[in-house]
């Protein structure tokens, strides 16, 4: 399902191999490689993939949508339907109790959800694609789309504890951090939420709240722009837009 419109200017698409050092380029106008060459971001939107498909069926989606030229996979660890609660394809859950602080991760490869998550994640970056990975879709936090509340599983605690933990598990990977997932974030509340998952992220990933080797940003809810909440947090790299379902939506 392709929920929204992401459009990055560049003029070149992605290498053979994808790199881990993918970043905002020094004028702020295109995402580069570490040598300095544009990217061009393509993504497809395969909220799913994490929790519903089989590695099978993830191999051939993704080989699919390389050969197609994607560049980018934007995909869900902690998916909206029902993924708290619902196991993946080989019965296994993300967390323990539903709580965003107990992730349920088991000794030895291949025993539990976060093992599945690793295989699609190295299959997408062997492929030359990126992941573009929101830890949890917004419902999490935020249960309605156009809710002020902080009224799920996440607060500001879990929050960090989660992003601690995600962000040291795939820390080094081609991985683009996208926060948020079909979510406003007026309230100072839900900022804080998403501010701690971001700060979370780059403790467990750098070892410090540093976020100048993350590329970061946050998947609203449309038609919106995630320039209204959290365009000059030092975790934002680059603003998304979604440009909704409806009709008659000018891109």
């Amino acid at each position: 399902m392709l929920a929204g419109l992401v459009l990055m200017l560049g003029a070149a698409a992605t290498a053979a191999a994808a790199d881990p050092a993918l970043r905002v380029s020094e004028n702020g106008r295109f995402l580069v490689n570490a040598d300095g060459r544009p990217f061009f971001y393509l993504g497809d939107t395969a909220w799913e993939l994490l929790h519903r498909a089989t590695r099978e069926e993830a191999d051939a989606y993704l080989a699919d949508r390389a050969a197609k030229g994607f560049t980018v996979i934007q995909t869900v660890a902690l998916a909206e339907l029902n993924g708290s609660r619902t196991p993946n394809a080989y019965g296994h859950l993300p967390l323990i109790d539903e709580n965003p602080a107990r992730p349920d991760v088991r000794d030895g490869p291949d025993n539990d959800y976060w093992d599945h998550v690793d295989y699609i994640i190295d299959k997408t970056a062997a492929l030359g694609m990126y992941v573009g990975l929101l830890p949890t879709w917004g419902r999490y936090v935020t249960k309605d789309c156009w809710s002020e509340k902080v009224d799920s599983l996440f607060n500001v605690q879990n929050a960090e504890a989660y992003g601690r933990f995600i962000g040291a598990r795939y820390h080094g990977k081609p991985v683009i951090w996208i926060l948020g997932g079909d979510r406003q974030a007026p309230a100072e509340e839900q900022k804080a939420v998403w501010r701690a998952m971001a700060r979370g992220i780059a403790l467990g990933a750098v070892g410090r709240e540093d976020y100048g080797p993350l590329l970061m940003t946050f998947h609203p809810v449309g038609p919106t722009a995630s320039s209204s909440y959290f365009h000059a947090d030092p975790w934002m790299k680059f603003n998304m837009i979604q440009s909704s379902h409806g009709p008659n939506r000018e891109n």
